[in-house]
């Protein structure tokens, strides 16, 4: 009959206390305040529509006027609108069970931007556009599945931007006198997406998101010097994939 040596007694007990303290360590627990900062790139669309040019021939150096209005670039033109980005986020987690409930928001200041130049010839005007997303920001709501210090998350909610059009009118062909005007516009719409993110620390969080945005359409319309006779108007829909990785400190 085979006994327990001392030294076998001894290697249980120690394996039998390692695996209890394992077990009763507590999980992370995802729930408190954080906020933090993020960065990313953004690829996207930039849909507009409905664009019109009213022009007095005369100051574009064109005899006459045109009608009806003439279109720039095109009448409907879907190009990319692409872009980096960077700004902070803050938030607010409860964690039940695995369940994380969270709301957040985040404020972008970003250089999403492009220029297009309508071909002509003389002694048509030349008609240069461009167009900026300047800045946006997201409201959200969260839902996770927590994994101790792994957070898998889906979210979705409001959004909103601040973008810019330019528009610039060349007479001759370019080799006139230009005369440009710009529009503003705050636009709103929806976003939703979602994430990974791993507790580091106690306090420091690492993540990496993925976020659709759509601002929806905004109508610009374009104010030149007076005296040139000119109207312009142009409706803009921006949607954008937004790649972002992000670090928080939650208290």
């Amino acid at each position: 009959m085979l006994r327990p040596h001392a030294s076998h007694l001894v290697f249980l007990a120690g394996f039998s206390f390692v695996s209890l303290a394992h077990a009763d360590a507590p999980k992370y627990d995802w729930s408190g305040f954080y906020v933090g900062g993020n960065g990313g790139y953004a690829t996207g669309h930039l849909l507009t529509t409905e664009s019109s040019l009213t022009t007095d021939g005369t100051v574009f150096g064109v005899p006459g006027n045109y009608s009806p209005p003439r279109m720039f670039p095109d009448p409907d033109d879907d190009k990319p609108f692409d872009g980096g980005f960077g700004g902070f986020q803050l938030g607010f987690n409860r964690q039940a069970g695995p369940l994380v409930f969270g709301t957040e928001a985040d404020f972008q200041f970003s250089r999403i931007f492009r220029t297009d130049t309508d071909p002509v010839t003389a002694p048509n005007p030349l008609v240069t556009t461009s167009a900026d997303l300047k800045m946006f920001g997201t409201v959200r709501g969260r839902l996770g599945l927590a994994l101790d210090r792994v957070n898998v998350y889906g979210t979705g909610g409001f959004a909103y931007g601040y973008a810019r059009g330019d528009l610039t009118v060349t007479g001759n062909a370019g080799a006139g006198t230009p005369y440009s005007a710009s529009g503003v516009q705050i636009q709103y719409g929806y976003t939703f997406g979602g994430g990974l993110e791993a507790a580091i620390t106690d306090h420091w969080i690492v993540r990496g998101e993925y976020l659709y945005m759509n601002l929806g359409t905004g109508k610009y319309t374009f104010a030149f010097p007076a005296g040139t006779s000119t109207t312009a108007t142009s409706k803009e829909t921006i949607t954008e994939n937004l790649f972002r990785g992000a670090i928080s400190y939650k208290f």
